[in-house]
């Protein structure tokens, strides 16, 4: 079994897959992780966009799934983060709109992708944006954005984009599946990497089931310069999140075990894809093709 200083062979997608992932359970060796993190200054990850974009490349197969949800239409991206899907998308389809909270993220995307607008790019957060209801056709969250969100702002956020959607509109967004954390295991789950000659990207975990959060903590480390980016997360299981997105009124809300249709599957997917619409009043028709609904 590789030690917590070994680069693993395998990229990993953190935030959070279980691919590539160690469990470092022995509490010397956990002290000497701790020890090594707390020496090292830390730094929000919203202000890292550079470093952000090292250690958070996304899950496999989300780029293709949300180009593909948002190529038509009227599109609302919430956290395009440093472009990595949006903008691509922003290319395929010009009325696409992507909205952060963060200006370093922002700043990178502008850089990277240098025809975008500013009609294109919306500096704010996602829970208080001035956006008018009834404008999106397609609403998109990737790569766990909801966890990123404070528990507490989940159901204004859940309202306000059931708000923005047209009737019949769709939101689209995924997580990670939390019936793959190591709920019986002790210390921290790590995942470390190697990009190129000098990079080396390690990931540590910090579970609190009680409140169902986590502190994921990525040690950055290039040539001699070291940056600990740190994020709070909110772990959800499906039937919650399920449950939310009806209380803000979605009539229809489907449930994948992954980006191509596939079944839920506690036991095997590694992230869990949820499609959501609101109801067209207009045609008493609020039911998605195959709807089904996970249980409680």
């Amino acid at each position: 079994m590789a030690t917590v200083l070994e680069p693993l062979r395998t990229p990993v997608a953190s935030k959070h897959s279980p691919k590539g992932w160690e469990q470092i359970e022995d509490q010397e060796e956990v002290s000497r992780v701790l020890e090594k993190i707390i020496a090292t200054t830390r730094f929000d990850v919203w202000h890292c966009a550079e470093q952000y974009e090292l250690a958070y490349p996304g899950y496999e197969g989300d780029r293709d799934y949300y180009l593909e949800k948002g190529k038509n239409g009227r599109v609302l991206y919430l956290g395009v983060g440093t472009g990595r899907i949006f903008g691509k998308m922003a290319e395929q389809n010009p009325a696409a709109v992507g909205l952060d909270s963060s200006p370093e993220m922002l700043d990178l995307l502008r850089r990277k992708f240098s025809r975008l607008t500013d009609r294109q790019l919306m500096l704010a957060d996602a829970v208080n944006a001035p956006l008018s209801a009834n404008q999106f056709d397609t609403i998109v969250a990737p790569y766990s954005f909801l966890q990123v969100v404070k528990e507490e702002q989940l159901a204004p956020l859940l309202d306000s984009v059931h708000r923005w959607l047209k009737p019949g509109g769709r939101f689209h967004t995924d997580t990670f599946s939390s019936f793959l954390i190591p709920f019986s295991k002790k210390g921290l789950e790590a995942s470390i990497r190697c990009i190129g000659g000098e990079t080396r990207i390690a990931i540590y975990v910090l579970y609190d089931h009680l409140r169902q959060t986590m502190k994921e903590m990525a040690l950055v480390s290039r040539g001699q310069e070291e940056k600990l980016l740190e994020m709070n997360l909110h772990y959800y299981f499906p039937h919650e999140l399920e449950k939310a997105m009806r209380s803000a009124g979605f009539d229809s809300v489907n449930v994948y075990g992954g980006y191509h249709g596939e079944p839920f599957n506690p036991s095997e997917n590694e992230v869990t894809v949820f499609e959501a619409r609101k109801v067209d009043r207009s045609n008493g028709n609020g039911q998605l093709p195959h709807d089904r609904a996970i249980p409680s």
